[in-house]
């Protein structure tokens, strides 16, 4: 008996030594600074170079809009990564990472307009080459933002009573930002 607990017991302290710790969800983080004693000073965030994470209570701090905090060894600006981005000023309270991640252009007949920065969100545009166009008109008249509105499209077809066959073929591309305008 003795013999088959030890091997499970060397298991579970291999498995505690190859943690790896992730900061806790957001709503977490009260709990964590009960158990650090922290109050309202626990912070949990990407430690450089070590590419590894660090609970600590060393207290809150706000970043710039466009970027985040990480520790080195101190609190230091860090660049949101290109797939996420950061509107608003960085605060270390609940958050380890910038708070958004940016859309995809990936629905049927759209391509991505601009691929966003760290301060803003990707913008979509339906593909005029392929006959697409928005379903509902977005606030611009070239693209539209998809975490403020619609980006839905749709391909234009012909209406063979109205003699209007709006293909790219027999459709005209708006030069300003290459939107179709199906030609009478």
């Amino acid at each position: 008996m003795k013999t088959a607990v030890l091997p499970w017991f060397l298991q579970v302290i291999s498995v505690t030594f190859a943690y790896e710790l992730k900061c806790p969800a957001p709503g977490h983080w009260r709990l964590r600074a009960r158990k650090f004693y922290c109050g309202q000073s626990y912070v949990c965030l990407l430690r450089s170079p070590e590419n590894s994470y660090r609970e600590t209570c060393d207290g809150l701090d706000i970043s710039n809009i466009g970027s985040k905090l990480i520790f080195q060894p101190y609190f230091n600006k860090a660049d949101c990564s290109y797939k996420r981005y950061q509107p608003f000023p960085f605060s270390t309270d609940g958050h380890n990472n910038c708070v958004y991640q940016k859309s995809f252009c990936n629905e049927e007949g759209q391509i991505v307009y601009h691929e966003g920065s760290m301060r803003n969100d990707t913008t979509c545009r339906c593909d005029p080459l392929d006959g697409y166009i928005f379903v509902s008109k977005p606030e611009h008249n070239c693209y539209c933002i998809p975490s403020k509105e619609d980006c839905a499209c749709r391909k234009l077809t012909c209406d063979y009573k109205d003699n209007l066959c709006p293909y790219v073929g027999n459709a005209v591309l708006n030069i300003s930002c290459e939107e179709i305008i199906a030609r009478p």
